[in-house]
């Protein structure tokens, strides 16, 4: 059954401002902050700061998003991206998983950051797969190769500079 959101843009506007606003609640929460600070912050009534939080404004523009993030500390980033999903029968992707992508490559800057994220994390994984055909067979070669292994990193391949794929 396709998600709900597929039904038309409206349904997926609807999502996209939930999210965000969901967003700033937690933030409000986790901040400690109270509506009426938010509002002195953003030069608004507490009445408008209750109508965004409370869905009754749904229609945000760009340009409050940012106030409303800024005015807690945080940054708004509008991303498009194809999930190859073009009918939208699964749905989009929530804020969280962004959130928590970004955390695990190390919070990166900049697209070279990303790079060096990424170069860190394959220097890693390589130097498991080597300890795993390397190390571990070398130390107990009478023993089965499945002692201490981790199966998890099995498909791994080592394409080192210089190296040879094991097998």
């Amino acid at each position: 059954m396709p998600h709900y959101t597929s039904a038309n843009d409206e349904t997926m506007f609807d999502r996209i401002t939930f999210d965000f606003v969901a967003q700033l609640s937690n933030r409000l929460e986790t901040a400690k902050m109270e509506q009426r600070e938010l509002a002195r912050k953003l030069k608004v009534s507490e009445s408008a700061v209750s109508q965004v939080l409370n869905l009754n404004r749904t229609n945000l523009n760009l340009r409050t998003m940012v106030r409303y993030a800024r005015a807690l500390g945080m940054k708004v980033a509008v991303v498009a991206y194809d999930d190859h999903d073009p009918q939208n029968e699964y749905g989009p992707v929530g804020s969280e998983i962004f959130s928590l992508a970004w955390e695990k490559i190390g919070r990166p800057r900049d697209v070279w950051s990303v790079n060096e994220a990424t170069s860190s994390t394959n220097q890693c994984l390589y130097t498991l797969h080597d300890w795993r055909y390397g190390w571990m067979n070398s130390t107990f070669s009478g023993l089965s190769s499945t002692i201490g292994e981790l199966p998890h990193y099995a498909q791994i391949p080592n394409t080192q500079p210089g190296t040879t794929a094991h097998a």
